[in-house]
């Protein structure tokens, strides 16, 4: 039972119900799914069935109920050992009421959202990196509804200038050429053929001597 909804990965809340304390009290249940911890060697693991309470000042972990989900609990010299088939989960100590205090590390799953402050860049994102005198453009001539005032920023876009990049020409009239034959051979081979030549051939390779423009074909 945990009484903190963060801790949950999922939650159905659609599971109602009671819990009865030892003092006869009761409290209400407002949901129902598991718990993502890690073990000692930092392994994720989960803890299913836990009921949500949100009432509850502390945790508690059942024993009896980790027993019957196969989890394996040895006590000795006043220390408790939590293992699964993965490995131990957690070794705590015995406190002075006679209660095993489990200080289990649940890491609260974040989830990470972009805000986007400025509307120029905004609307500069939604139009796919459309240029800011376009925007401009747009935004004087009414022809977008709810396209502000756009006010272009002082610094320029990484990505757009990235996208923009062009390849540098290859070097004209600056390659070595051969001065004699066979100096220097270019050669290439075609892939398998499919179909395949009437000679049954599925392959062709071609030699081109760099001096005399020679070209030969072999398959």
């Amino acid at each position: 039972m945990c009484g903190k909804k963060e801790l949950f990965m999922e939650l159905a809340e659609g599971v109602h119900g009671s819990v009865s304390l030892r003092d006869s009290s009761k409290l209400p249940v407002k949901g129902k799914e598991k718990i993502k911890i890690y073990q000692k060697d930092s392994k994720p693991e989960y803890i299913f069935d836990v009921y949500y309470i949100p009432n509850m000042n502390s945790n508690i972990l059942s024993i009896n109920q980790l027993l019957e989900k196969g989890y394996k609990v040895y006590m000795e010299n006043n220390h408790l050992w939590l293992k699964n088939t993965n490995g131990l989960i957690t070794c705590v100590n015995m406190r002075r009421n006679r209660k095993f205090s489990l200080h289990l590390n649940t890491e609260v799953e974040k989830c990470f959202q972009g805000l986007m402050k400025n509307e120029s860049w905004r609307w500069h994102l939604c139009f796919g990196h459309l240029n800011f005198n376009g925007l401009k453009l747009l935004s004087r001539a009414g022809m977008v509804r709810g396209l502000p005032t756009i006010d272009p920023p002082g610094h320029t876009c990484e990505v757009c200038i990235i996208g923009k990049q062009a390849r540098l020409l290859f070097p004209s009239g600056k390659s070595w050429r051969a001065e004699a034959s066979l100096q220097l051979v270019h050669t290439d081979i075609c892939e398998p053929l499919d179909p395949v030549s009437l000679g049954g051939n599925r392959y062709f390779i071609t030699f081109i001597d760099d001096f005399s423009r020679k070209l030969c074909v072999h398959s």
